[in-house]
């Protein structure tokens, strides 16, 4: 009797740490995919931003000869308004609030 208590002591004792080990793994898997879909969202936004800037760059001239539907001031204000969108803390990845 003493042989059997012993061992299914210690198979309960396994089943339990199976289950912790389970438990963690499922937070984990579930972090993970957390953190890749809030990646790929800031690296659409940050996609986005980078095409606006080279929009607005490409046009610099254009609105210097006075070719361009926006005047000089307005294309650099919105061009600073994009480039304040891409600072980002180096430490977190999250971007600064400006």
């Amino acid at each position: 009797h003493i042989i059997f208590d012993c061992a299914a002591g210690r198979i309960d004792a396994l089943l339990r740490e199976e289950d912790i080990a389970g438990l963690y793994r499922k937070e984990l898997l579930f972090r993970q995919k957390k953190l890749e879909t809030e990646r790929r969202r800031f690296q659409k936004e940050l996609s986005g931003l980078t095409l606006d800037i080279n929009v607005l760059r490409e046009h610099i001239p254009d609105a210097v000869a006075g070719n361009y539907p926006l005047p000089v001031e307005e294309l650099s204000d919105a061009l600073s308004a994009r480039n304040r969108n891409l600072c980002w803390n180096g430490k977190s990845g999250i971007r600064k609030a400006h």
